[in-house]
């Protein structure tokens, strides 16, 4: 399909088509193909960036599981753990929000309590199992969530001589009672419905080879619409939260 630019277009319906229209259209046209070319590119590079911030950690690593592996069975330290969380809502995209260090944050909160379990291991490198979880949404009117999902584990990649690393990732579904910040602002947007969307959770955990069951975890807790199959929604909310998880 041909690019029509509507500067351009206009004028050539237009009963005046001087030299200097034709140059000042071509030059308008010229910017705001430049300009959108350029935001677009903008937007891609950062949400690759940031992206990559994780994904090079936990794929990357993965991909050498023999030179990486802690070693021995003793360091995965269990497969039911309980946690505690809490973590602060972001106005950005998932992409944006991966970076929690710069990222323009809500006076929003979220605090709650999950638990899980391993299924099946994958070798001796990695395990699935299901979680569920419930939380309060702290903001201007009170919210709760209740979620649950599967997820994907490293049982523990050594990041230091007494450090181990283990990514993860969880994806589900997540029902809250009503919509708070940007998520509010977006079901608005949308003339969406905001209760039931997928959940998704990128992590990282951290612990001490020597105290494998106790863990320290970064993760960004989502909820989206996945391109509006849910709730005629797209983008929903997003919070970069920690946690102390014990494994037992």
């Amino acid at each position: 399909m041909q690019r029509v630019c509507v500067p351009r277009a206009l004028l050539e319906q237009g009963t005046t088509k001087s030299v200097a229209h034709k140059a000042t259209a071509n030059l308008v046209c010229f910017l705001l193909q430049e300009g959108a070319i350029r935001l677009y590119k903008s937007m891609l590079i950062r949400h690759v960036h940031n992206m990559s911030l994780f994904l090079l950690v936990s794929a990357g690593m993965a991909a050498f599981p023999n030179a990486l592996y802690a070693g021995d069975d003793a360091v995965d330290a269990g497969d039911r753990w309980v946690q505690i969380f809490g973590g602060r809502y972001t106005k950005e995209t998932t992409g944006d929000s991966l970076n929690p260090f710069d990222v323009e944050s809500e006076n929003n909160y979220v605090a709650g309590i999950a638990y899980g379990r391993d299924w099946r291991r994958m070798g001796p490198y990695f395990a699935t199992g299901a979680e569920m979880g419930i939380a309060a949404r702290i903001a201007d009117r009170r919210s709760g969530e209740l979620w649950g999902g599967l997820y994907m584990r490293s049982k523990g990649l050594p990041l230091l001589p007494h450090i181990l690393i283990k990514p993860s990732v969880t994806v589900g579904l997540s029902l809250v009672d009503r919509a708070i910040g940007m998520e509010r602002v977006r079901e608005e947007r949308r003339r969406g419905n905001a209760t039931l969307l997928y959940y998704f959770g990128p992590e990282l955990a951290f612990s001490l080879r020597r105290y494998p069951e106790w863990e320290l975890v970064y993760r960004l807790h989502h909820r989206s619409g996945g391109m509006r199959t849910l709730g005629n929604m797209s983008e929903g909310h997003n919070a970069n939260t920690f946690a102390v998880r014990r494994r037992f």
